[in-house]
């Protein structure tokens, strides 16, 4: 089992990596021949589920990787020791920085070297790893399967990355009125909107609806269709947070609204690869009928 790659760019992996700590303490990576992969189960996540993927060629310019496992190496680390390796990555613009597989004194590291330019200093980060063997535990580390069926029902709507910020705001001031909150996505032939709405001790309610959104299908004309769900209103606001507060560079978001099953925000990262991603996955509570 072998692992060796030279980083072009390390800086949207760390701010990634920043963000995947705001949301659980330790994570799963996932390498493969093509792409370097992340995942936090809702257990650890305070029940929200996390999966990102970066192509090989967004990070790395040199990359090997060997393994009897289909080639690929999968392992769990602390968050917040990754982070740590790639901000010094990132510490200078023309460092040489190279991360491998290694065994320090029989335990398993993901090792970052940092080369200083016109030096002979070598920076070593050692982060401790846990290789993952067994093939039952690696199913529950990998994108959260929906079924067809739940995924008919589903409505999705395309937010602009810019819109993130007053997003948030929105969802904090709604925290303050109520513990939950259902989003309604719907999508017709002429606009595409998504719905927040809180209610207060049956006494009010606080509604505040995003219009001319994008969409992810054309739908037919005359068609219209809706998805509602409610989440805790803590649970969006800390994936809010996670996202603006490391400054990942995002290119746009898809809210998809799965009635009973999840809401699904997926970010698509600016730089590097337009198929890089990071995908939460909120639980979602009993959705009284009307």
């Amino acid at each position: 089992m072998k692992f060796r790659a030279r980083f072009g760019n390390a800086a949207q992996l760390s701010r990634l990596v920043q963000t995947l700590g705001r949301i659980g303490d330790s994570c799963v990576v996932h390498l493969t021949a093509d792409s370097i992969a992340f995942a936090i189960v809702g257990d650890v996540g305070d029940g929200v589920q996390v999966w990102a993927d970066m192509s090989r060629a967004a990070l790395f310019v040199e990359h090997r990787i060997e393994s009897k496992n289909e080639n690929q190496i999968s392992f769990t680390s602390a968050v917040a020791n990754l982070h740590r390796a790639l901000r010094s990555t990132c510490g200078d613009g023309n460092a040489q920085s190279v991360v491998k597989l290694t065994k320090k004194s029989g335990i398993p590291t993901f090792t970052f070297e940092i080369q200083q330019p016109q030096s002979q200093l070598k920076i070593t980060h050692d982060v401790p790893i846990r290789l993952i063997h067994d093939a039952e535990e690696l199913t529950r580390y990998y994108e959260p399967p929906l079924p067809d069926d739940a995924l008919a029902s589903a409505a999705s709507v395309v937010l602009p990355a810019t819109e993130l910020r007053g997003l948030r705001n929105t969802v904090d001031r709604m925290r303050s009125f109520s513990a939950h909150v259902v989003l309604s996505a719907t999508n017709g032939p002429d606009e595409n909107t998504l719905r927040l709405q809180v209610h207060k001790e049956n006494l009010m309610s606080i509604t505040t609806t995003y219009s001319k959104l994008g969409a992810v299908a054309q739908v037919s004309a005359g068609a219209r269709h809706s998805a509602d769900a409610k989440v805790e209103t803590k649970k969006l606001s800390k994936v809010l947070h996670a996202l603006l507060s490391s400054d990942v560079r995002l290119a746009s978001v898809i809210c998809c609204v799965v009635p009973e099953k999840t809401v699904a925000l997926k970010c698509f990262l600016a730089e590097g690869d337009s198929q890089s991603s990071i995908v939460f996955y909120l639980p979602v509570q009993y959705l009284a009928p009307d």
